[in-house]
């Protein structure tokens, strides 16, 4: 049977139950400060649920590694990478690297990684490579417990990537509902907790893989992700796929376009941001 309103719920729905102050106080969402002025001034990251779209070779990974850097700059809030394909020593390596402002040859011929080395042992980007020996474990009930556990130590800033990486992710039969599935769980979390900012990666479609910009009706698997998500963010770079399917970068162009394509909270969405993506791992305006 329908459960019937109770009166008192009805009368909080009314505007002339509020004062007017309370109808006119908002709640601002914290931002988050890169450091890069064009960003900072139009969009400066608010807490929510991201998706990040970008082809293999684009640089999520880097560019996960980059914001945890610059949010705890800014604002000493540390952060913990999901991974769910690459292993955690080549993850340190790469911080190793980016956080130490080192090309891959200064890194590979032992240059002082001091500076990096400083800030990992502050904690300031964990490695979480979540149950990659057991993969039964990576469920969404379990995902929700490690983020619960995180934010119980202090943790606000989380990357989730490689999402076409979980079990039936990929499989067309059951993409729609595992994706579903966990869009859900993402956006549970973000209500649940008012606090953080939760970034997950993923792929574009086949189709969507040349395009020069990558929208969110791109994405690979059930386009839930980006129906429940409150921002959609996408790298571009100047990326050749072959008719395998196989992405060829080319190291000297390094132009990437950070594309905003959907908002919920800011003034307005469709901004492109230009950007380097240095040899150093790190993003800017300048190459050097």
């Amino acid at each position: 049977m329908p459960k019937q309103p109770n009166p008192d719920d009805v009368i909080k729905k009314l505007n002339s139950y509020y004062t007017r102050k309370e109808l006119t106080t908002f709640k601002k969402r914290k931002e988050l400060m890169t450091g890069i002025s064009e960003i900072d001034a139009d969009f400066s990251f608010p807490r929510g649920y991201y998706v990040i779209i970008g082809n293999p070779g684009t640089g999520k990974s880097w560019f996960a590694i980059w914001l945890s850097r610059v949010f705890y700059k800014h604002h000493l809030m540390s952060s913990v990478y999901f991974s769910l394909e690459m292993t955690r020593q080549v993850m340190i390596a790469r911080i190793l690297q980016q956080w130490s402002d080192l090309t891959k040859a200064q890194f590979e011929s032992g240059s002082d990684t001091s500076q990096a080395l400083d800030l990992l042992e502050k904690d300031v980007l964990l490695i979480d490579n979540f149950y990659e020996e057991d993969t039964k474990g990576q469920t969404p009930e379990n995902f929700e417990m490690w983020i619960d556990e995180y934010h119980s130590m202090g943790y606000r800033i989380f990357h989730f990537d490689h999402l076409h990486e979980l079990d039936g992710a990929n499989d067309n039969s059951r993409n729609q509902k595992v994706t579903e599935q966990w869009a859900k769980l993402f956006q549970k979390i973000c209500k649940k907790y008012d606090d953080i900012w939760l970034f997950v990666y993923a792929q574009p479609n086949g189709e969507a893989a040349k395009k020069k910009v990558l929208r969110r009706t791109d994405i690979a698997g059930s386009k839930a992700i980006t129906q429940k998500c409150d921002f959609v963010l996408s790298l571009n770079r100047n990326i050749e796929i072959d008719d395998n399917g196989i992405p060829s970068v080319n190291e000297n162009q390094r132009e990437i376009i950070l594309w905003l394509d959907k908002t919920r909270y800011t003034e307005r969405p469709y901004i492109p941001f230009f950007l380097k993506f240095r040899e150093t791992g790190n993003f800017g305006k300048e190459a050097q």
